[in-house]
């Protein structure tokens, strides 16, 4: 089909010019919405990757010791129960020299902290291996003794 000027000038003849300015903007909000929805892919994809690659590859694996985390909520009657065996066990790992930092997460706080380690209850512990980036979280007994023995059997699987 070859192209012909006639054809055309009789096909844009039949849009009124009041039109002509919708058909426009019409064009730009769909080129727009295109260069939009690109980008925010891209971000998305950028931001995907980037997360993927500070965990898998941070290059600071053995540099920074594990990271064992309380969430807790200051009106949660467990998490007023479990606190002062928090703090008796993180005093006797701090005394005992385990490389291991002992935090403390208040959800009301830090909400997107806990939303992002994907606490559903309170109080929730978390141990993160930073070695490996990986997650574990504790379901043993809530007292300090249980605690300490949880965080030094796992300081000594990774130097066995």
């Amino acid at each position: 089909m070859k192209f012909c000027p006639d054809k055309m000038n009789k096909l844009f003849s039949k849009i009124p010019s009041c039109m002509w300015g919708l058909v426009i903007l019409a064009i730009i909000i769909l080129v727009g919405l295109t260069l939009t929805n690109r980008l925010v892919w891209k971000l998305t994809k950028a931001k995907k990757e980037k997360k993927e690659a500070f965990v898998v590859d941070t290059g600071l694996a053995g540099k920074y010791p594990d990271v064992f985390t309380l969430y807790k909520a200051d009106w949660c009657p467990h998490c007023k129960k479990m606190e002062p065996e928090w703090e008796a066990a993180k005093k006797e790992i701090e005394e005992s020299g385990v490389p291991v930092v002992m935090e403390t997460v208040d959800v009301d706080e830090q909400p997107e902290a806990t939303k992002e380690a994907g606490v559903k209850g309170f109080p929730t512990l978390k141990f993160k291996d930073a070695a490996t980036g990986t997650t574990e979280t504790y379901t043993g007994a809530r007292d300090a003794t249980a605690i300490k023995e949880f965080v030094e059997k796992k300081v000594a699987e990774k130097t066995a």
